[in-house]
């Protein structure tokens, strides 16, 4: 019977036995040969990996404006050290100044003018009815312009520059 399928085997007082009761070896033992059936579905897809390495760092951005000059919008006068032709736009009362020296002392100048002047802060040129004497103060570069009339023609005009 050493050919013979077994049905059942058992572990009994340390040893592997056959359905009869017979001490069988474990290495004797060939599993019959069963075929598989149809595959199964496919299942869930799985958890997403772990983030990869950072990529290179970007390219430089270009340097700022090249103006010394420094805009301030406060309701009071600027102090410590501030840069001759600096702007101070006084944020309570509209009024718009320059800081000066008038050969004695260093100081901020009213820098009004024209007819009800209106002073924009902005990084594209105002339009629309522009009054003269109006100020525009560029955000991205730093210049100021007044909107002149020569009698010919009304623009905008680069006010200083240090």
């Amino acid at each position: 019977m050493a050919n013979s399928f077994l049905k059942a085997v058992f572990y009994y007082n340390g040893e592997f036995r056959d359905y009869y009761g017979n001490a069988i070896s474990v290495n004797s033992i060939s599993p019959p040969i069963i075929p598989s059936g149809p595959q199964g579905p496919q299942g869930p897809q799985g958890y997403a990996g772990s983030t990869g390495p950072t990529g290179s760092i970007g390219p430089t951005g270009a340097d700022g404006i090249d103006s010394p000059n420094i805009f301030y919008y406060q309701n009071q006068p600027p102090t410590g050290a501030i840069i001759e032709g600096s702007f101070w736009y006084h944020s309570d009362t509209g009024l718009f100044y320059v800081y000066v020296n008038d050969g004695n002392s260093y100081q901020w100048v009213s820098h009004q003018g024209g007819t009800n002047p209106i002073f924009y802060y902005q990084n594209t040129v105002p339009n629309g009815i522009i009054n003269t004497g109006s100020r525009w103060y560029h955000s991205d570069t730093g210049v100021l312009y007044v909107y002149v009339d020569d009698g010919n023609s009304s623009q905008w005009v680069e006010s200083n520059r240090s």
